[in-house]
This record gives C-alpha cells, sequence and structure tokens, in this order.
C-alpha cells in the first residue's frame, strides 16, 4: 500500500478533541459522528472546517 499524502487535519468544533484525517484526494462533505463527544460533525475537505450537524429524520431505518 502506498503512503497518501496528508492534506490536514479537521478538528472536532464541539470538543475541540475528536480529529479527521484528511488526505489531498478528499474534496466535499462528510458527516460523521465524532469519537470522542459522539456529538455529529459535518466535514467540509475543501475548506478544512467542521461544524455541529443535526441527523437526518428518518435516514437510518
Amino acid at each position: 500500500m502506498s503512503k497518501k499524502e496528508v492534506k490536514g487535519v479537521i478538528l472536532c468544533p464541539i470538543c475541540k478533541k475528536g480529529k479527521v484525517v484528511a488526505y489531498n484526494s478528499a474534496s466535499g462533505e462528510s458527516s460523521i459522528r465524532c469519537d470522542i463527544c459522539k456529538n455529529l460533525v459535518l466535514l467540509n475537505y475543501s475548506t478544512m472546517t467542521a461544524e455541529r450537524n443535526e441527523p437526518e429524520k428518518g435516514l437510518f431505518k
């Protein structure tokens, strides 16, 4: 497996402890649950930012 270049690390905007590693090929947005505080976070890989996110109703039934 070849080593991928890292674009940077995005911190959880709520607890400031959870981290997501973004690679150079990453773009767009993704919603994740922070491993530390368990809140939903919307990541933007293009701007390398994160914000609190609310769950989509009925999506995971």
